[in-house]
């Protein structure tokens, strides 16, 4: 019943948010004045803030909008958020620590004693107190609103006319796609169409798709439930498999500032970058081959087989079902591995024959060994790497490897149920079986995440390294990373991205509309991110398609994820064929 209360309360925090018009929205926006702001917004350095909220009424919709961009502390804050409904009655003498203050009473006559309070490092006054006030007042202090109106009457100690600016744009708005001259009614119905459709032929239990347009989230939707039993509806919250996502979202941003920093270098060998590969076949294959996928190595190797007997069962020098320090990388529920699985697990990989011919072959083999290259260049462990450079300052605390040490699994998305490896329903664990016995980390799969989160990556990409104030990575980087590489190969790929197809685009996943600047990733799991650079359109799909059983292909049957990344595409076409039908009249 509890779990069914906060969820109507969500959808209809949801519904009064993004349910007002564009009209409403530009004059919500007007609505909010900032009236002091000792150099705090839009708020930057995500990894150091703690944020937390004392108000003076409900927090639901306070909360909902903080948790898109960060996460909320209750104990040992450093700055505070004050939400006041009712000035003359708010207690500001209990408060003894640094904040911002929301005034959204409009009955009050000065702020005399806020303006000259040390504490108060930015007073926002904003002219309206429902849902879309307060939620844009939030995306305003972090950036995605630029504060811009003025005082139209004395407000002591300011006078008429005064109000502070701040830039807009720094994180993901959350809009309405008429915001961007998109058609809303035509992109909610055929994506709720499409995405309901997929849930009817059981292409998958449920699905969250966040598309964005410079910027801008113009759809932002959870369909369906965890299983098919019906139970658990899918939140926006909810943490998906990302699958082989986790190469562009783990792999590539670590790799990228080794580049960056000027110490990796794409015509090193493999040999020079992992000392565990001298001597063997990989030893002279070039980085960028590998990066590329076409450095002949072998697709894939089922690592698992070697560690079960004949009739499947675990082999006991392999697994333990407790964890120990010999034995302390979970596998799954009640099953842990050790030291002796890597090694297993490099020396097939060291020992496996190269393809005959070097050409574009997809393979995860040289992801295996990233997260040490990572460790041994940038003296920082692969997750520290990510979580200090890259998700803890984007405020993307969804995004995580091993998330049953972060999150209860009611949060979590189960995926495949293995019968033959693990035996059990895979939740809270990765699927892929490799990145399992690595203990759940690894450069080729193990990442999870909400599409919020992951849309703030792509978000950086999209910008070319830029993203809430702060430069991640060069747009140099990007713009070479994110090219093609071999293209006169007949090789799509960009180094670790996906590229659209060479030849008849209509064959690949992301829509044969994406322009040949586009770059993303797919995941096995059933999940797609895509950017655009050339229209700034970004879309995250996250499912899993492989509920109960991989065997199930119908998202690929019934081509669900290109269907509405058509859409949206269809969307701009069907703008500018309506902008250029205006000039010509």
């Amino acid at each position: 019943m509890k779990k069914t209360t906060s969820l109507t309360v969500l959808l209809l925090i949801v519904f009064q948010i993004f349910g007002q018009s564009l009209a409403y929205r530009q004059k919500t926006e007007q609505d909010l004045i900032l009236l002091k702001n000792q150099g705090i917004l839009p708020l930057k350095r995500l990894d150091t803030l703690r944020l937390s909220i004392i108000s003076d009424s409900n927090t639901n919709i306070l909360n909902y909008s903080i948790n898109r961009y960060t996460r909320t502390f209750t104990k040992h804050p450093n700055l505070l958020v004050l939400s006041v409904l009712n000035y003359r009655t708010f207690n500001f003498s209990r408060i003894n620590k640094p904040y911002i203050a929301l005034i959204f009473d409009t009955t009050f006559t000065d702020v005399n004693s806020l303006a000259n309070d040390t504490l108060a490092r930015a007073i926002l006054w904003i002219k309206g107190s429902d849902s879309l006030h307060q939620d844009y007042a939030i995306q305003l202090i972090f950036g995605a609103i630029g504060a811009k109106a003025c005082l139209t009457e004395n407000l002591p100690p300011y006078k008429k006319g005064f109000g502070l600016k701040t830039p807009s744009g720094l994180r993901l708005k959350y809009t309405i796609p008429q915001e961007v001259g998109l058609d809303s009614a035509f992109i909610f119905h055929e994506v709720d169409s499409i995405a309901n459709f997929g849930i009817k032929v059981k292409a998958y239990p449920g699905v969250q798709i966040l598309a964005a347009v410079h910027g801008k989230v113009i759809l932002y939707k959870a369909y369906g439930y965890h299983t098919y039993d019906s139970i658990s509806p899918v939140k926006m919250t909810d943490l998906y498999d990302l699958a082989s996502i986790t190469k562009i979202a783990a792999s590539a941003p670590c790799l990228m500032r080794l580049y960056d920093q000027g110490k990796l270098n794409l015509y090193s060998t493999l040999g020079s970058l992992c000392p565990c590969l001298w001597f063997s076949n990989k030893s002279n294959i070039l980085l960028i081959d590998a990066l590329t996928h076409q450095a002949r190595l072998t697709p894939w190797i089922p690592f698992w087989r070697f560690t079960v007997n004949r009739h499947y069962q675990l082999k006991r020098r392999f697994y333990r079902t407790d964890s120990s320090r010999r034995f302390p990388l979970r596998v799954a529920q009640k099953i842990y591995d050790g030291r002796r699985v890597k090694r297993l697990i490099y020396r097939k990989i060291r020992r496996s024959k190269l393809l005959p011919v070097k050409q574009y072959r997809y393979s995860d083999l040289s992801f295996y060994f990233y997260p040490q290259i990572v460790k041994r260049l940038s003296k920082q462990d692969f997750v520290e790497c990510l979580e200090k450079n890259f998700y803890r300052p984007l405020g993307a605390y969804h995004m995580v490897f091993t998330p049953y040490k972060y999150f209860p699994l009611s949060q979590i998305i189960p995926t495949e149920y293995d019968s033959l490896f693990r035996h059990q329903l895979i939740h809270g664990t990765v699927h892929d079986e490799g990145a399992a016995m690595m203990g759940g980390v690894s450069g080729h799969a193990g990442l999870f995440a909400n599409a919020d989160d992951l849309a703030k990556l792509m978000q950086m990409y999209l910008n070319y390294g830029t993203y809430g104030g702060e430069r991640f990575l060069s747009d140099s980087t990007l713009q070479r990373w994110t090219s093609y590489q071999f293209a006169q190969l007949g090789n799509r790929r960009g180094l670790i991205f996906d590229k659209p197809l060479l030849k008849h685009p209509e064959r690949g996943t992301p829509s044969p509309m994406a322009s040949p600047y586009s770059f993303g990733h797919t995941g096995f799991t059933g999940t797609f991110t895509w950017a655009d650079p050339e229209n700034g359109l970004l879309i995250v799909f996250l499912s899993n398609r492989v509920y109960p059983t991989r065997k199930n292909h119908n998202l690929i049957k019934y081509n669900i994820r290109t269907n509405i990344h058509n859409v949206f595409y269809q969307a701009i076409q069907m703008a500018a064929d309506s902008t250029n039908t205006q000039i010509k009249k």
